[in-house]
């Protein structure tokens, strides 16, 4: 999951980005032929022929006859730099507000996506921990663990699993290709035997297991094991995103009712851009909290869970909690980011939990072509 928003979020900065360079090209065309030097000066002469005392202040001249070719020179070099602010301050936020506009569909998605992920497993806030847990969690494998501590079944999971049945001899892996030993299948019960039952070897040697059935077996996992219980479906968040929407609503309102207000105490030169900032907001607003993707995104939830959804127990909660701690010495204390895959046998199940934590890039590139997930 962190991988996948790594990848949104790249995405999201690269669209604003490109938009900004295009926005920027097309303010900076657009005013290209009034910053040519010639016409600048003659634009210049006109203001000051229309308004005697513009630039009295600054470089004590009243009219045209005192403008001298360096006045002119100085004040056109600093109104190239004001160009450029200009540029971008009016770029950024319709960059900005567009990207927003173009993401809204796929905020809504993910927010539905994770909304359900979460409350099909738990309702309850999460402390993390801050601080440094040290000891092996031995009764627990990859994957109970990563449904435990963020809803989900990534790729990560995926490969730490195939790691923990490899140290195990429950899998081999030569040349590329996974081999499940069969004669070790007595030796292994629970969800690791579940697990090898729904995985399928194709013919390149590549271990392929549905996501769908895996999770169902990981859920079924958890509660035998009394990580995780049955629950009602919750309420909570969907009071807080409807105060949220209201407020949103509230504030779109006042903002959009007062704008010319807001404006006018503005001084003049920077009202065009407030205003294109404001407008931005907004949109932004509406897009993320407005009643509709509210409404949706409840309708959505509550008719796939239905009833029953399953949250974590106090034990699951003290797991997880010695889990964010063993992640946090792990990254703090260790190296095993730069670990090898070969290099298990002195690191032990602590390599392991780096790739599950997806901190070993080593590893995940080596073998994110060797494992997936189906439907």
């Amino acid at each position: 999951m962190k991988r996948e928003k790594r990848t949104l979020f790249t995405i999201f900065f690269v669209i604003v980005g490109i938009l900004f360079l295009v926005c920027s090209t097309f303010w900076y065309n657009a005013t290209k032929e009034l910053y040519e030097y010639d016409n600048f000066k003659k634009s210049l002469i006109e203001d000051i022929n229309n308004d005697p005392n513009l630039f009295k202040e600054e470089y004590n001249i009243s009219g045209e006859s005192e403008l001298t070719d360096e006045i002119v020179k100085d004040i056109y070099d600093k109104s190239k730099i004001g160009r450029y602010i200009f540029i971008a301050a009016l770029s950024a936020p319709i960059s900005l507000t567009v990207t927003f506009v173009l993401f809204g569909p796929i905020f809504f998605i993910s927010s539905v996506n994770k909304k359900y992920k979460k409350y099909k497993i738990s309702i309850d806030d999460f402390e993390k921990n801050t601080g440094y847990y040290r000891d092996l969690l031995k009764n627990y494998n990859p994957l109970e663990l990563s449904y435990n501590n963020d809803y989900n079944l990534n790729e990560d999971s995926l490969i730490a699993m195939s790691l923990y049945l490899e140290k195990k001899n429950i899998l081999s892996l030569k040349d590329n290709k996974f081999f499940i030993n069969k004669d070790k299948l007595n030796d292994i019960e629970g969800l690791e035997k579940e697990f090898i039952s729904i995985t399928d070897i194709n013919d390149k040697g590549r271990l392929e297991v549905s996501l769908s059935k895996l999770i169902n077996l990981v859920d079924k996992s958890c509660k035998k094991k009394k990580l995780l219980v049955s629950g009602d479906i919750p309420k909570k968040r969907l009071y807080i995103d409807i105060v949220k929407s209201v407020l949103s609503c509230i504030i779109v309102f006042i903002m959009w009712k007062n704008l010319d207000t807001i404006l006018n105490i503005l001084p003049s030169a920077v009202s065009s851009l407030a205003m294109f900032f404001i407008l931005g907001l907004l949109i932004v607003l509406l897009v993320l909290f407005n009643p509709f993707t509210i409404l949706m995104k409840y309708t959505l939830l509550y008719s796939v869970i239905k009833e029953k959804h399953s949250k974590r127990s106090d034990i699951g909660n003290e797991i997880n909690y010695k889990l964010e701690g063993l992640k946090n010495f792990i990254r703090d204390f260790s190296i095993l980011d730069e670990r090898t895959k070969e290099e298990i046998v002195i690191w032990d199940d602590y390599l392991i939990y780096s790739v599950l934590f997806g901190d070993n890039k080593k590893i995940y590139s080596e073998m994110k072509d060797l494992v997936r997930y189906t439907v």
